[in-house]
């Protein structure tokens, strides 16, 4: 999250910086085809990550119907989810934020540039970094805890319907257990019809 995170927020940085004139720029500042080989390796795996994420939520949903567990727990407080929304955006904003620091002073390095140094944050060669920072990161972290949040959530239903499943008897189970007194009733039965009554015991 903290790569896809970096990638869109370098290049919107930089094309809401010098527009057109964008790819010019890059190869100017140390961008190499390292560079571009690195972000198409990053979102191809970003979007790998998605459509199993997609299909783990698919499948859980699959599950659960299967299991009639749609009903079988509360579906979970919105604060609980904006609570972990909160915690893995300042994570993610924090660790984007400092690969984003060191790649643009290396780059600076790499080519003879002096080093922007925090100016990366806010400068006239990086205008509106830190906004955007804090814009795709938020956008990052949605995506990731309701990814999160709905898988959680169709695991504890499906939990819960397993456990409502194995904590009742089967109706073949319920039959079963008067049958049985019944027969053990009967057997008892016939026996003591067939013994002879007990001697009395006498005193001499």
């Amino acid at each position: 999250m903290a790569l896809v995170a970096l990638v869109l927020t370098h290049n919107l940085v930089y094309l809401g910086a010098y527009g057109a004139a964008y790819e010019d720029v890059l190869v100017k500042t140390g961008h190499d085809e390292d560079w571009t080989i690195a972000v198409a390796v990053i979102l191809a795996l970003a979007i790998g990550l998605v459509l199993l994420a997609g299909w783990r939520v698919v499948r859980l949903w699959m599950e659960a119907r299967s299991l009639r567990a749609t009903g079988t727990m509360r579906r979970p407080d919105p604060a609980e989810l904006l609570a972990g929304l909160g915690f893995t955006w300042l994570r993610l904003a924090a660790a984007t934020g400092a690969a984003f620091l060191v790649q643009e002073n290396l780059e600076r390095t790499s080519i003879g540039q002096p080093l922007p140094g925090l100016g990366v944050f806010g400068s006239l060669a990086f205008p509106n970094a830190l906004p955007i920072l804090v814009a795709v990161t938020f956008a990052v972290a949605l995506v990731g805890a309701l990814f999160r949040w709905r898988i959680e959530t169709l695991a504890a239903r499906i939990a819960a319907a397993r456990r409502v499943r194995w904590a009742r008897p089967s109706h073949a189970a319920r039959r079963s257990i008067p049958l049985a007194h019944r027969l053990a009733g009967s057997i008892h039965g016939r026996l003591s019809a067939g013994r002879a009554p007990p001697l009395l015991s006498t005193t001499h």
